[in-house]
């Protein structure tokens, strides 16, 4: 099982930038280096000390026994005590005759003593060495390891720093120009990089993808200019035509056929004005045209009433929960407007109704249902229910791949749902600050 702060500091550093990744590796390794060059030097230390220290006893308790052997009484160095069972020596002192043979280490009343001990001669003897001196060097020398180690380590988080600024500065810049030239209206190539690694290969990709992207903006804004001019002028002529000829002397069949015509027209006049709306940036319509979700659906009652009026079924507004946030108009509108007119097309008798929920807006009809096996078909384009294909105003099955399109490009969800009597389309609305708290999660 993984420790909790081992996954605090891996969440941490999962979410962290580049360069603190850059900076953080560095302090790391040199860290890691540092602590393992302490750790050698001090265990080196301690063989040594040992190692050293108990062939330089044994060599001088062999010649102080020897000495002893000759006749002859053994000089020792300040700090340097010898004691034997030997008469002509200083007898071994009760705390340390519990000192095994060899060499030893021993703590009595706050004090440190090497000790050697050993038979020799037919006596006990035992040298004892104060290790008060060498102590204090050894403290000297352990503080001035930790000193080392942390120099090195600060270098380590120095040089990272400093390599950071190497690696990341031509990143930033880069994401500078690529953040510059994405906001511009229209194409500005990114500055040059006078080194040839990989950050001038990137540059160089980015700059080719912002100019195939701002190409394939501008055909499409050429596309959507054609396209407005040469199908609305038909159209308007065509609607033209046909009020005139609705005024003429016509008979109820003619009529009719007139009427029918007027509405196609009016038909492909919305779905053309959907179409291009779909086709600019989702993020203009946002930006400059956006609204509150009752200010939405009151343009929505404006509109629909009379249409419902003259097909003899209702058309009703409920605010059962309240939506926050603003959205674009030409797009919530244009999901709105497709669900309502193919609910209105679709009914014959009962009422349609649009009800604000806390998440969203949901779209109600009376018009019998849709089949469970088609529900998912219903949202391509062209297709029409068998059950509804054959309806006098049915539509051309591209109202609703409109409606699921526009929810995935602006991360709304949509579902359909069978009622008593009809269907219900439930659509949850996101924020702009939604999504983006989303992405970052």
């Amino acid at each position: 099982m993984i420790p909790s702060w081992l996954r605090y500091v891996r969440k941490r550093v999962h979410h962290s930038t580049l360069g603190q990744r850059i900076i953080i590796a560095f302090a790391v390794i040199m860290t890691s280096v540092t602590l393992f060059y302490s750790s050698a030097l001090y265990y080196n230390f301690k063989w040594v000390e040992l190692k050293l220290s108990g062939e330089h006893m044994a060599d001088q308790l062999h010649a102080k026994e020897q000495a002893w052997a000759n006749g002859v009484a053994p000089q020792v160095n300040p700090g340097v005590y010898l004691f034997s069972s030997n008469p002509n020596a200083k007898p071994i002192p009760e705390k340390f005759s519990s000192a095994p043979l060899g060499f030893s280490e021993i703590n009595i009343d706050n004090r440190s003593y090497f000790l050697y001990r050993e038979n020799a001669y037919g006596y006990d003897y035992l040298l004892a060495k104060d290790k008060t001196e060498f102590e204090d060097l050894e403290q000297i020398f352990y503080r001035v390891v930790l000193v080392i180690a942390l120099i090195f380590s600060i270098a380590g988080l120095i040089w990272g720093l400093l390599f950071y600024r190497i690696v990341m500065d031509p990143l930033k810049k880069l994401a500078k120009e690529v953040t510059e030239a994405s906001h511009a209206e229209h194409y500005r190539p990114l500055k040059k990089f006078p080194l040839r690694d990989e950050i001038t290969t990137l540059a160089e990709c980015c700059d080719a993808a912002l100019l195939r992207l701002h190409e394939a903006l501008e055909r499409e804004q050429n596309f959507s200019g054609d396209v407005s001019h040469e199908i609305r002028n038909p159209l308007n002529v065509i609607e033209g035509s046909l009020e005139l000829l609705e005024e003429s002397e016509l008979s109820d069949r003619q009529r009719r056929q007139v009427l029918r015509a007027q509405k196609a027209a009016h038909d492909i006049h919305l779905l053309v004005d959907d179409f291009l709306n779909f086709a600019r940036d989702v993020r203009s319509f946002g930006a400059s045209a956006s609204d509150t979700i009752p200010a939405i659906f009151n343009r929505m009652r404006d509109m629909w009433i009379p249409e419902a009026a003259k097909r003899s079924i209702g058309f009703e507004v409920i605010h059962s929960g309240h939506c926050k946030g603003v959205f674009s108009m030409v797009l919530l509108g244009s999901v709105m407007n497709n669900l309502i007119r193919n609910a209105i097309h679709y009914t014959t008798q009962g009422a349609v109704v649009l009800e604000e929920t806390d998440t969203g807006f949901s779209e109600t009809d009376s018009a019998g249902g849709i089949d469970p096996a088609e529900i998912e078909a219903i949202f391509q384009p062209f297709y029409r229910s068998r059950t509804t294909a054959g309806l006098d105003g049915a539509g051309y099955g591209i109202g609703l791949s409109l409606v699921i399109r526009i929810c995935n490009r602006c991360h709304w969800h949509i579902e359909h749902q069978n009622v008593p009597g009809g269907s219900r389309f439930v659509v949850t609305l996101k924020t702009s600050t939604e999504i983006q708290a989303d992405s970052q999660t």
